[in-house]
């Protein structure tokens, strides 16, 4: 074996931990977002249906933006009351986001 080889992967064995370590940095990263999915229940399709996450470059400035899309309830949806909205947020560069869901025309147009 290239001895190039070996010594990489031996630095690579005592450099990473053994287990990923995740960490929830959203408040930090000001990623403001209350996922809403159904109901506990899940009598119907709609409250199984889940949110997402779309990472896109929407501004075209070379940085990841994120946007977080939201599910809803039957009886919100029944009502017309739908408060769950998709958010959209712009990346600040620093590891931080801003919610410019307001600032952009997010619709969804039934046909």
């Amino acid at each position: 074996m290239d001895q190039r080889l070996l010594l990489a992967s031996s630095i690579l064995a005592v450099t990473l931990p053994a287990f990923p370590r995740f960490e929830n940095i959203g408040s930090r990263a000001r990623l403001d977002f209350k996922l809403t999915s159904g109901s506990p229940s899940k009598a119907h399709i709609l409250e199984s249906m889940g949110g997402g996450v779309g990472l896109i470059d929407y501004d075209n400035d070379g940085w990841v933006d994120v946007f977080l899309v939201n599910g809803s309830t039957l009886e919100a949806e029944r009502a017309g009351n739908n408060k769950a909205t998709s958010r959209l947020f712009r990346n600040n560069h620093n590891g931080t986001f801003t919610d410019v869901t307001d600032n952009q025309i997010l619709t969804i147009e039934e046909k």
